[in-house]
């Protein structure tokens, strides 16, 4: 603790007036300064309330906020008390599924720690202002996964184990739902391992459910489900202690057997699940929404079209588009299959393309991008114009040329040999002339790929991006690069889309820590990414080309 007190006892003649010692020793006076702001700020240890408080954040939130409504902290009690409180409580309100949390308190403690707290605290920060924002569907989707992969970068190497599970675990939630399994997979296995370090049931079924839910999509490829459901069960084991951990992993073994044919299993399962779900939100002790689509989906696999439409029904319930888009596409499959109603079939269908639209629409950012395509497709018309023009002139010259040479031949046929050799040296211009257009040509498509504002950011300012701008780099090169991400898949089928993407990225040059920030992946990950797109493309690669060159060229 620091006091503001100055020595009594020190004779009042004795004591050096406060200007004098500024003026007389300035970088002891910065000194001290910087050692008191230290002790007094964000290098203090947090009272016993607040200490106390943040011990039970996860497990016991409610206690936490208990303990925090009888606190009494202020912008009066300091920067760095009151950025705790604001901080610590917005985590305990977040952890206790409180609705609506505030987050201008939240802002609070985010702004001061991202400024001056440890990488623990930043880690903090950058993951309550994302789970926040996303539960009070503020900000955008990209914005939440950026702030999420700043706060793994943070907790990288700390010891808080917790923390780390945490945020790794958060993350790969996010690239599961993205579908980009290759990149999710290092996070989920951090993320349990962490957990496992800090004795987190919690957490570990967490884990195992994301990797259940990760190998239960790749398992479409091969109708192999064996790995999911190990995974789910693992989950279903060790969550028998906790209702909501126990009723999350049990309606994930309930999908995983859906998918495998094990109808019996599935409904099992899942209505256990979904019966413990309904009781823990009128508890108030579940903030995530119960779900149905596994119940809806198994009685249309047993082809029970009453029972499958009800649970359907109840999915679209839902607050969330996911959810509604789900309920819909089963209702429209079971009208349409099971009861070949085809009025009620158009019906969700409509419901569901109107809602596919909602979704769509709701995840596209930075549409100012759009006016920038606009220009940059008249600037490569105009262009075009151009060199159409040039080349007209160029074939209109060398036509003039040759019926200039060829009267002068017949009206001169003792000088024959002369007219050939003109006749050669005009060709020979004009293939020059060709030449040099098509090298304007490729010049002009260069610069037009750069000349975009999205490409100009990234080069400056590489971040995480959002569906949409990946779609807007793909166009920019469709455009201007005759096709280039369709020739590719055209001619390389089995690409995946986190191969595609490096492949756009490569094309554009970025480099390899401009494509982890933009890929939301480590450096490691972009390279075991470009060795397997050039497994990929191994059979057109010449040999000694890197795949560098080849993408640079293709």
């Amino acid at each position: 603790m620091c006091s503001g007190k100055r020595r009594l006892d020190q004779p009042a003649e004795d004591r050096m007036p406060v200007k004098v010692m500024v003026r007389k020793f300035p970088a002891i006076i910065f000194i001290v300064c910087a050692c008191l702001a230290s002790s007094c700020g964000r290098g203090a240890r947090l009272p016993e309330d607040l200490s106390r408080a943040e011990g039970l954040l996860d497990s016991r939130p409610d206690s936490s906020l208990i303990i925090l409504d009888s606190a009494s902290y202020s912008e009066s009690s300091g920067r760095y008390l009151y950025a705790s409180y604001c901080l610590l409580r917005t985590f305990a309100e977040y952890n206790a599924y409180k609705p609506g949390i505030d987050e201008g308190m939240m802002n609070v403690g985010v702004d001061y720690f991202l400024k001056y707290g440890n990488r623990d605290r930043k880690a903090q920060a950058y993951y309550l202002r994302a789970v926040v924002r996303e539960d009070n569907k503020s900000g955008n989707q990209a914005d939440w996964a950026n702030d999420l992969l700043l706060a793994t970068k943070e907790v990288k190497g700390s010891g808080n184990h917790m923390l780390a599970a945490m945020v790794n675990l958060r993350y790969a939630v996010v690239l599961n739902d993205r579908k980009w399994y290759d990149a999710s997979l290092s996070y989920l296995e951090k993320g349990l391992e962490e957990a496992e370090k800090a004795g987190s049931l919690a957490f570990q079924v967490t884990a195992l459910i994301n990797l259940s839910h990760r190998a239960l999509f790749l398992g479409d490829e091969n109708k192999d489900y064996s790995e999911a459901i190990e995974y789910a069960n693992r989950a279903a084991e060790i969550s028998k202690g906790d209702d909501n951990d126990y009723a999350r992993a049990l309606y994930n073994l309930g999908a995983c057997y859906s998918r495998n044919g094990q109808f019996d299993k599935a409904l099992e399962c899942a209505s256990t699940a979904v019966r413990a779900q309904e009781r823990l939100f009128r508890e108030g002790k579940r903030k995530a929404r119960v779900r149905y689509a596994v119940l809806a989906d198994a009685f249309r696999k047993m082809n029970i079209p009453d029972s499958a439409l009800f649970y359907a029904a109840k999915e679209m319930e839902a607050s969330d588009l996911i959810a509604k888009l789900s309920g819909s596409q089963l209702s429209y499959i079971v009208y349409r299959d099971l009861l070949d109603d085809k009025e009620n079939a158009v019906k969700y269908l409509t419901i569901h393309n109107e809602i596919k639209s909602q979704l769509e629409a709701s995840q596209q950012n930075d549409r100012i991008i759009e006016n920038s395509v606009e220009a940059g497709k008249a600037d490569i018309r105009s262009s075009r114009s151009r060199i159409l023009g040039t080349a007209v002139a160029a074939v209109l010259s060398l036509i003039v040329a040759l019926y200039l040479i060829v009267r002068m031949f017949r009206r001169r046929l003792r000088n024959r040999d002369e007219a050939i050799e003109r006749k050669d040296s005009e060709i020979g211009e004009s293939k020059t002339l060709l030449h040099e257009s098509e090298s304007e040509r490729s010049e002009l498509r260069s610069v037009l790929m750069f000349k975009d504002k999205l490409v100009m950011s990234l080069q400056q300012n590489p971040r995480y991006l959002s569906d949409a701008e990946w779609g807007r780099l793909e166009k920019i090169l469709d455009d201007v690069c005759n096709r280039f991400t369709e020739r590719l898949k055209s001619s390389f089928p089995g690409l995946t889309a986190a191969e595609l993407r490096i492949a756009v990225l490569l094309r554009f040059g970025f480099s390899g820590k401009q494509m982890a920030a933009m890929m939301g992946i480590s450096p490691t990950s972009v390279t075991k990414g470009k060795q397997r797109l050039k497994a990929r493309v191994s059979s057109a690669l010449p040999e000694g080309t890197s795949i560098d060159e080849f993408i640079a060229t293709f």
